[in-house]
């Protein structure tokens, strides 16, 4: 149904409206103005609430203004990968993007998103609703370029790590749609969809490969010191490097959730001095939306391309 390649039933047309809460006439009919619904239909993976909507409205159409790009050539990931199971194609993808990347196994990827969009993503910034459980989203296609979407309330660490998830999905879900996530910097209870957790694992071992975490540490003794020194070098989140270090069977259970309570040093994590951007757009971005929808511009910053998230 989402491909286009069968119509749509009048029972599932009623279904749809139940489960997105609006009437089925809103679905059927375009509308000027009024709530935003296409992001609604358009992203999944996290529940998208109505405040959400004005910003996930103005993404949407700042991905379809920039269209198609003829300069742009997406890194193709082995196909085989994909078909891994989830832990270790997430693992497996991000040796090859950082070798694609031409970065070693062992540098820190400071900033990150120049790398994102030398993959041939755009990057967009904007700040949701305190409440919004969205970490961000990101729109994957074929014929034209993609963009991904950052919530900047949330803190640098924690963009980054959202950041590098929403790559994974440009990199491995390349079946098209979109995606809007709460990206996990720490396990969860309960299960989570396999593209998630793919993304998930693919985040922490690209910001934090296993190679650079072993030399890092080396033979010295492994203690919060160590971690945060760890965290810091490479731009990772405290939750984001307990999990990797647990993932690598560095750190026990027990030491994990230890570690996790005691939490990170205290620092100003939320940029107290600037508060976060309203909405931004990196300066390849602002370039082709100037060119073809100017009025989108008119209420963003400008970030150097490599500096929309550090």
């Amino acid at each position: 149904m989402e491909r286009g390649t069968r119509p749509v039933t009048a029972a599932e047309l009623v279904r749809l409206a139940a489960l997105l809460a609006v009437t089925p006439d809103l679905l059927l009919t375009p509308r000027e103005g009024g709530r935003p619904v296409l992001p609604k239909m358009r992203l999944r993976g996290v529940t998208i609430h109505a405040d959400d909507e004005p910003q996930l409205a103005w993404f949407s159409a700042v991905q379809s203004a920039l269209g198609s790009d003829p300069h742009w050539m997406p890194l193709s990931i082995p196909p085989r990968v994909s078909r891994l199971p989830p832990v270790q194609a997430g693992e497996l993808a991000a040796r090859w993007f950082r070798g694609a990347t031409g970065l070693s196994a062992e540098d820190p990827v400071i900033p990150l998103s120049g790398f994102v969009q030398e993959a041939g993503v755009g990057v967009v910034l904007a700040r949701l609703p305190v409440s919004s459980s969205i970490s961000g989203c990101i729109v994957v296609t074929d014929s034209a370029s993609s963009a991904v979407l950052v919530n900047s309330n949330h803190p640098p660490v924690r963009q980054r790590f959202t950041l590098a998830h929403e790559l994974a999905h440009f990199l491995l879900d390349r079946e098209g749609g979109g995606y809007a996530c709460a990206a996990a910097e720490l396990p969860r209870p309960g299960p989570r969809q396999r593209i998630e957790l793919r993304a998930d694992v693919f985040a922490a071992a690209f910001l934090l490969p296993q190679r650079a975490v072993r030399e890092c540490l080396g033979h010295r003794a492994l203690n919060l010191d160590r971690i945060h020194e760890l965290g810091s070098r490479f731009g990772v989140s405290h939750a984001a490097t307990i999990s990797r270090l647990r993932a690598l069977r560095l750190l026990g259970a027990a030491e994990a959730r230890v570690l996790r309570r005691i939490g990170p040093p205290k620092r100003d994590d939320n940029m107290a001095a600037g508060a976060p951007v309203f909405r931004a757009v990196t300066e390849s971005v602002a370039r082709r939306l100037a060119a073809k929808a100017p009025q989108l511009m008119s209420d963003c910053r400008v970030l150097p391309d490599a500096g929309a998230v550090p």
